[in-house]
């Protein structure tokens, strides 16, 4: 595939956070992990939605939590995080009956997600594309 036509799928698939948060839908499952590589910004609009839409659910399965996350927020006054490994403040928000823990072994999760999780967003910090498009 040529740089030009590479170039023009990027650029169409480009978007900004704010619109991404926006596209969640009500009661999807999302997935991320917790730690140095998410995306941190994405998640914290997220949990402003999360807040400002009271009527608004979604479950967030979160894979390894380091640090904090809006999803297990003090401020948060609904079940939203499901921790998979949990830090202080994932444990804190389960405490508070606001989060749930799914212990399992790292090799079981993708039969977990396959056979019993639907997947309706991963949120995850990518590079650009390189030239073959990857």
């Amino acid at each position: 595939m040529d740089k030009n036509k590479l170039a023009a799928i990027y650029n169409n698939k480009l978007t900004t956070p704010q619109h991404i948060a926006h596209q969640i839908d009500q009661g999807w499952n999302v997935v991320t992990d917790n730690s140095m590589g998410s995306p941190q910004l994405l998640k914290k609009l997220l949990g402003e939605r999360l807040i400002k839409e009271k009527d608004f659910l979604i479950r967030v399965h979160t894979l390894l939590d380091i640090g904090t996350s809006p999803f297990y927020e003090k401020t948060l006054e609904k079940k939203v995080g499901v921790s998979w490994f949990s830090g202080q403040s994932a444990r804190e928000a389960v405490a508070r009956g606001l989060g749930d823990v799914m212990p399992c072994c790292y090799k079981d999760m993708p039969r977990i997600f396959r056979n019993h999780i639907p997947v309706d967003a991963f949120l995850a910090t990518v590079s650009p594309m390189d030239e073959h498009g990857y």
